[in-house]
């Protein structure tokens, strides 16, 4: 008689498609562009400051701390950026877009599965009340 197997089947997740990551990126790239290009708007610093904590999230799960202390580096320029409403300096705006296209690259190599428990993740943390993002509303 042959022995069942203890392995656990887990479903094969896929990485996400360029078009899926097109949709994710697409309107905070545009935000970034216009929040680093024209005046103040606190829409468009919270969806570029939504991509930095679903970074911040995935580099969590991944245990780089390298990458997770360089996110919350730009997550707390932003920050600033939302509480003083104003503009970024020309440093600011080099920091955050060498970040955002880090970011960007990090999303878009994450399979299905970790990209949706990162953004659940920063969601409950969010609902929580203990985001970045609530701090800075």
């Amino acid at each position: 008689m042959r022995k069942r197997s203890k392995r656990v089947k887990r479903p094969i997740s896929a990485l996400i498609s360029p078009n899926e990551h097109a949709t994710i990126m697409l309107l905070p790239r545009m935000h970034l562009e216009l929040m680093l290009n024209q005046a103040v708007e606190l829409k468009y610093q919270q969806s570029v400051l939504g991509i930095f904590n679903i970074a911040v999230a995935i580099a969590h799960f991944q245990e780089n701390e390298a990458m997770q202390r360089q996110y919350q580096a730009a997550q707390d320029v932003m920050v600033q950026l939302i509480r003083e409403e104003r503009q970024p300096t020309a440093a600011e705006r080099a920091f955050l877009l060498q970040c955002f296209n880090v970011a960007d690259r990090t999303i878009g190599i994450q399979n299905k599965v970790q990209l949706v428990r990162a953004i659940e993740f920063v969601d409950r943390i969010i609902a929580d009340g203990d985001a970045v993002q609530q701090g800075a509303s």
